[in-house]
């Protein structure tokens, strides 16, 4: 591919909260962090001093209806040159307009995709583009009963970008999933993934298959993965990459 034609593909560290604390997943099992970047604060000032560009914020607590510390660490993060985007409890007007006021740069919601009126109505409050969906992968298919109406939702409602998290034990670069990924592209969506990421190597095949970035939580904060690693990898497949 020339330069001149080719594609950004971008990596973003995933910061998954609990109880106002940074968790990551062992399986299917919540784990706390210890140390100073347990603190979602400190996790997020730390990679904004790496020069990332884009932080993804996972709330379980808003999703499980307890008192999120989400509104705060965007207003603390305000004054920073970093996009934070926010999925987890986005399924009214008022919790999408609040998370937009507060700094987020896109609320991400699964939910509502089977909710169309709502979706539409949040969709409609918020900036075009600032509302993505998020969708659970298993088996090269969306892995709710309500696929097909779930896509058409997004569709009606102008959602132009999800994100595919493969559910574990699966990755999205098995050879079914990175088949949904340019399913997905051919229907007008830019498309995201996530879940499982841990190996370089998975990396460059959901690239080649067209997504436009990876999610990556526990593999990034443990130095398990760099983003100089993956992008080496992804120069080499020809195109440019930011973090």
């Amino acid at each position: 591919m020339s330069p001149d034609n080719a594609r950004v593909f971008r990596i973003v560290p995933v910061i998954h909260i609990s109880s106002g604390r940074v968790i990551r997943w062992q399986g299917d099992h919540p784990v706390r962090y210890t140390g100073p970047y347990a603190n979602p604060l400190s996790m997020a000032l730390q990679w904004a001093s790496k020069g990332a560009r884009h932080l993804h914020v996972v709330d379980l607590d808003a999703s499980h209806g307890r008192m999120s510390v989400v509104p705060a660490l965007l207003m603390a993060m305000a004054a920073r040159p970093i996009k934070i985007s926010v999925g987890g409890g986005i399924r009214d007007i008022a919790t999408a307009q609040q998370r937009l006021a507060y700094g987020a740069s896109h609320v991400v919601t699964g939910s509502l995709l089977e909710q169309g009126a709502v979706l539409r109505k949040v969709a409609k409050a918020a900036t075009p583009g600032r509302v993505w969906g998020s969708l659970l992968v298993q088996n090269g298919e969306v892995s709710s009963h309500s696929a097909s109406l779930m896509i058409d939702n997004a569709h009606r409602s102008g959602i132009s970008t999800v994100i595919l998290t493969a559910r574990a034990p699966e990755t999205m670069a098995q050879a079914s999933n990175l088949r949904l990924i340019e399913a997905l592209r051919r229907e007008g969506f830019s498309v995201w993934t996530s879940g499982q990421i841990d190996d370089v190597r998975d990396i460059v095949p959901m690239y080649q298959a067209g997504a436009c970035g990876v999610l990556i939580g526990r593999a990034l904060h443990e130095g398990l993965l760099s983003v100089t690693a993956i992008a080496d990898a992804v120069k080499r497949a020809g195109d440019d990459i930011t973090a």
